[in-house]
């Protein structure tokens, strides 16, 4: 009886390793590719799949998905998982590992803005037509199966990315990137550690790192991009106005939570920006019309149930603009920022209030032309300094402010005092010395018989002016010289 039991077992045993080893492999690669193609309208195809009943493991070597202009649409080089027989005691589907070798995903969009993955997205969005079912009993919130994955690893993963509806054609990828994710679970109030790392095409990188939660959904951690390349996207930028981004680089890091319980919710916390060598050229312009040697953003905030935006710190380093008035008044740079095509609906009122500490601009310039004077105007400043502090939209915000500078050959300005946004006034005292009375002359002229060729002016003060809106001159204002 024994011997009979033992031979059954060994019988058994060696029809379940060659069924798990040999059969079960074709069956599931025949039917995954199958199945797929018909659930995906594409032609699939798999190397080899291999099954280890030993160890329950599966391994998917080769997959690939054929998109309908011939080339792939995504696939993978290799899956390898394996189910945890600690599951019954986890009370949870538990996997100990998920390990995806060089997977690809190519989006692209056609020239009328089609993704050619919308008829795959289509299909899972329910008809508009359809008939509504009938509303279930309520039965308390909906839970999510008990899953627990212990190692998820994607391994020198690649997206490639197409836009051919701008009208300069944009492409790039980004990879090689990876991805860890350890103890994932959906089980309430876990979180899990992950993180995300990868550089594009062009040599920037980025990281993702912090937790993870199912239950209720929900994130929080960090994400930092570095070196990202702005004349990259001129494409997208050249939609939206007619100026070219010549150069710049841009970094960022910030903490950020999401949380989804009912409702979304969000908030991000010390943030740091920094943009570097931006140079920007207006239409026919062949230098720069602005440039920047450094922006630096230090503990950038938004909260949006508060409703504000709030920086630490902003600091430009050598800001440059040339700027020119038109002989209608229209100003260049507020030509070549306008976008090329205006939204048909009026955009939404910018609700949210910004608060910056302080703000400091460092040799700054300024190179200004005047075509809508009876003769040219033409005004450099330059060697600027200003520092403001307590800077707020909010209204009635008082802030302080300092400034100075050189104007024209050999003039200086210094600027101290108060000003305000809501309403926009400015309470400052002035010291000037050396300004040269020939610069008012092309606004001058036509208004008097005379022009002021020679002498220089030297000047203290206050100014007093209050300007209930912009593009209107001051509704109040005062001035004391001597």
């Amino acid at each position: 009886m024994k011997r009979k039991l033992i031979l059954a077992l060994c019988i058994g045993l060696l029809l379940y390793l060659l069924t798990g080893f040999l059969v079960a492999p074709w069956i599931l690669r025949t039917q995954a590719e199958q199945r797929l193609a018909e659930a995906l309208d594409r032609s699939v195809t798999i190397e080899t799949l291999r099954l280890n009943p030993l160890t329950f493991s599966l391994s998917v070597r080769g997959l690939s998905v054929t998109d309908h202009d011939g080339a792939e649409l995504a696939g993978w080089d290799e899956f390898y998982g394996r189910y945890s027989l600690s599951s019954p005691f986890r009370r949870a589907w538990t996997f100990a590992t998920l390990h995806f070798v060089n997977p690809r995903l190519r989006l692209v969009l056609d020239e009328s803005g089609t993704l050619n993955l919308a008829d795959l997205l289509a299909a899972s969005t329910p008809a508009p037509d359809a008939a509504p079912a009938e509303p279930a009993p309520p039965s308390g919130p909906a839970s999510l199966p008990a899953i627990r994955i212990q190692r998820l690893v994607v391994e020198n993963g690649r997206v490639d990315f197409s836009d051919r509806s701008r009208r300069l054609p944009f492409d790039t990828h980004v990879g090689p990137f990876t991805f860890h994710l350890s103890e994932f679970t959906t089980r309430p109030g876990d979180g899990s550690p992950y993180a995300f790392e990868g550089i594009t095409g062009a040599g920037e990188t980025f990281l993702w790192s912090g937790t993870i939660s199912a239950d209720p959904p929900g994130s929080e951690g960090r994400i930092r991009l570095s070196g990202i390349d702005l004349p990259r996207f001129h494409p997208f930028m050249n939609e939206f106005a007619t100026a070219v981004v010549e150069s710049g680089k841009l970094s960022l890091e910030i903490d950020y939570t999401v949380t989804w319980d009912g409702f979304a919710a969000w908030s991000l916390s010390d943030g740091r920006i920094l943009l570097e060598d931006l140079a920007i050229a207006g239409p026919g312009r062949d230098q720069p019309s602005v440039s920047l040697a450094g922006l630096r953003i230090e503990g950038l905030a938004a909260d949006p149930i508060t409703g504000l935006l709030s920086a630490d710190q902003v600091r430009l380093e050598t800001p440059r603009l040339a700027a020119v008035r038109l002989a209608d008044g229209a100003i260049d740079v507020q030509a070549w920022l306008r976008p090329m095509h205006p939204p048909a609906e009026p955009e939404a009122e910018w609700d949210w209030e910004i608060a910056v500490k302080h703000i400091a601009l460092d040799d700054a310039g300024l190179q200004w032309t005047d075509h809508s004077t009876p003769v040219p105007a033409r005004i450099e400043a330059r060697d600027w300094r200003l520092r403001l502090d307590g800077f707020s939209s909010l209204p009635g915000t008082v802030m302080e402010i300092e400034a100075e500078g050189g104007v024209g050959e050999g003039a200086r300005l210094d600027l101290s005092g108060t000003a305000a946004i809501d309403p926009l006034m400015a309470e400052l005292a002035i010291e000037s010395s050396n300004l040269p009375l020939a610069l008012a002359t092309p606004y001058l002229r036509g208004r008097v018989s005379a022009d002021l060729h020679t002498g220089r002016l030297q000047a203290d003060g206050t100014l007093r002016a209050t300007v209930t809106s912009l593009g209107t001159p001051p509704n109040q204002w005062e001035a004391a010289l001597a």
